[in-house]
């Protein structure tokens, strides 16, 4: 929905973070800084067109799965350390669903582009 979320309150704010937050709005993004009044829930997964993370070592890193373990205590994989994960929410399956992907550059691609410009 062309915004960048994120948590304020507990993250570490590093320099690849600041970078994207500073670079996010010339790729078109919103940025929306969480107060703690609106968390990021993982209910909201299925709405997530991409997701990733900072590093000072890769700058941005595109995630494609989030997985979760089961919860169902009767599962004899829960809990365990068993294999039987859960996906929560996978980038092949929003691009699949997203009509414009093969129009457009992801935007985690176009905020690292931005970025090295940037710091150049």
């Amino acid at each position: 929905n062309g915004k960048l979320r994120t948590d304020n309150s507990d993250v570490l704010k590093g320099y690849a973070r600041d970078l994207v937050i500073s670079c996010a709005e010339r790729c078109g993004l919103q940025v929306e800084l969480n107060d703690g009044n609106h968390p990021i829930k993982l209910s909201d997964a299925p709405m997530w067109e991409e997701a990733f993370i900072t590093s000072s070592v890769s700058i941005i890193k595109p995630i494609e799965k989030i997985l979760l373990p089961p919860t169902d205590k009767s599962n004899p994989l829960c809990c365990d350390g068993g294999s039987s994960m859960h996906v929560l929410w996978s980038s092949k399956n929003q691009s699949e669903n997203n009509d414009n992907a093969n129009d457009s550059l992801p935007k985690w691609k176009a905020l690292y582009k931005e970025i090295i410009k940037a710091t150049e």
